[in-house]
């Protein structure tokens, strides 16, 4: 079976969010008839090679154009290791793409030189993540780094992004893109399906506060909901409970009404998910989608977010918005009903699949 190289910096392991998207991925490349081979990056450049590759990304591509020469000679090394392992592939001329962040940023580049066809999965656009650094423009401004990250992506065959707030700001940037929405693989889908008849939401009212503390936008997120909903928590006579990767971080954070956890085992946080009366998610900003929210869907756990939390999850029964504190106190007082399981996205699959397949038998 031919290999198709994807480059990715998470394990394939069901962890955190961007874990779990990335096995989405590996999956579907499976499904299209294909073994996954993790792109490795390796070796060491002399000085010359360096400055060559250097003068070659900021004359061909502008990269990096009237900034620091060091940055060009890191983004060269990168290059030229990029450039080798492609080149040393043994399946089709195709590199499936989600690295798109710092230690990826050469890919689409060496690709080209490579006359490798890039399928690129951005999980989230990078440049509006807050606090994001860049390691081509040394700025974490927003308007800075965009430019940079659609140049990028327009060096792509085909863009698939994760929200369809990100497809249509794509096509604003003259970046056709197509949207494959988060949804997990068949394993842990059939896992938070067992969950849903065993919800037994428990009393006094716990809302489950769930997310991946070590990852900036997040951490910034849970600590602004937790600093609002705790009061509006014990006016109700409810509890905030608190899980999730390097949760341990919060533990200053806590105010009135609230239970840490912190990282959990998988059965402790089945007993979570099954006494909860509903899951709470809040950000002040961010790109992708979140994809705790279709995973909390599936459990039978209905989601509390505000808006810029719920993008691409707006229309899903069991999404609940709220605006202000009034309105998350009425929701976290009111009878709740289990939501539907939300469906497979098989038309999305589908298309992400005859693309991956259609790339890879291109000559």
């Amino acid at each position: 079976m031919k290999e198709i190289l994807f480059d990715t910096p998470h394990a394939l392991v069901a962890a955190g969010g961007g874990q779990r998207r990335t096995l989405q991925v590996a999956d579907l490349v499976k499904r299209a008839g294909f073994e996954v081979a993790l792109l490795a990056r390796e070796g060491r450049f002399p000085l010359p090679r360096r400055v060559a590759a250097a003068v070659r990304l900021m004359l061909r591509y502008g990269v990096p154009p009237g900034r620091r020469f060091s940055t060009a000679r890191y983004l060269a090394r990168e290059y030229l290791q990029y450039r080798a392992a492609l080149r040393a592939r043994r399946g089709p001329a195709l590199l499936v793409w989600e690295r798109t962040r710092n230690g990826g940023v050469a890919a689409p580049y060496a690709a080209a030189d490579a006359s490798v066809r890039l399928l690129a999965v951005p999980q989230n656009l990078e440049s509006l993540v807050e606090g994001q650094h860049d390691v081509t423009t040394r700025s974490t401004r927003p308007e800075v780094n965009l430019r940079d990250e659609i140049q990028r992506l327009r060096l792509a065959a085909a863009v698939f992004c994760i929200s369809y707030e990100e497809q249509w700001l794509l096509a604003d940037c003259g970046v056709p893109a197509e949207v494959l929405p988060y949804f997990p693989i068949a394993e842990i889908e059939a896992g938070l399906l067992r969950l849903r008849p065993r919800r037994d939401p428990a009393r006094p009212a716990r809302f489950l506060v769930i997310g991946t503390a070590g990852n900036p936008p997040v951490r910034a997120g849970m600590i602004e909901l937790l600093r609002q909903a705790g009061p509006v928590a014990r006016r109700c006579g409810c509890e905030l409970h608190v899980a999730g990767y390097d949760t341990e971080q919060l533990a200053g954070q806590l105010g009135e009404a609230t239970v840490l956890h912190g990282t959990v085992s998988a059965d402790e946080l089945t007993r979570l998910i099954t006494t909860a009366r509903g899951a709470l998610i809040w950000q002040r900003s961010g790109s992708g989608a979140l994809t705790r929210i279709a995973e909390c869907l599936l459990a039978g756990l209905p989601v509390l977010a505000n808006e810029i939390a719920a993008r691409s999850y707006h229309h899903f029964p069991g999404v609940y918005l709220f605006r202000s504190a009034a309105e998350l106190a009425e929701l976290m007082t009111a009878d709740l009903p289990m939501p539907s399981a939300p469906s497979r996205p098989v038309k999305d699959e589908t298309r992400f699949i005859e693309r991956l397949r259609s790339l890879a038998s291109e000559p």
